[in-house]
């Protein structure tokens, strides 16, 4: 598997921490700069389903279809929803940001942020850590 290769002389534990911090900055920009108007959310999911669609045809050719679609199933089980539950609330905030630059009386951003984080830490966190555990699985099995 290419997309593993970065990973492959990393023991388990430092390899879910790798996956588990990339995934974190990803979705945590993508949540806090949806206020740039929803553009990082809306290229954030557009450049992931691009990205994992490359990945799944690459592996599909190496391993055939099935393989592929049980790795793509495994790994966007969580992490999907994930990505787009926090480019929903950051889509969310940029929407509001768009309101007010229209002029429009709207809810503080401030207050729409700490609902979208606290979200992000009692839904997305643990949709992730399962995530970054899947992933690992993956990445020792393709490499072994």
């Amino acid at each position: 598997m290419a997309a593993a290769e970065p990973y492959t002389n990393q023991s388990g534990g430092v390899l879910f921490l790798l996956i588990l911090a990339n995934n974190l900055i990803a979705t945590i920009l993508i949540l806090v700069l949806g206020v740039a108007f929803g553009i990082v959310p809306f290229f954030g999911v557009l450049s992931n389903g691009l990205v994992l669609g490359i990945l799944w045809r690459h592996a599909a050719e190496i391993e055939g279809y099935g393989n592929a679609a049980l790795e793509v199933f495994l790994h966007g089980v969580f992490e999907v929803p994930a990505l787009l539950l926090t480019a929903s609330y950051g889509l969310w905030i940029g929407m509001t940001a768009i309101r007010r630059a229209r002029g429009r009386k709207v809810l503080p951003i401030e207050g729409q942020m700490k609902h979208a984080l606290r979200k992000y830490v009692e839904i997305i966190l643990p949709l992730l850590v399962l995530t970054a555990a899947i992933e690992t699985v993956l990445v020792i099995k393709a490499v072994s």
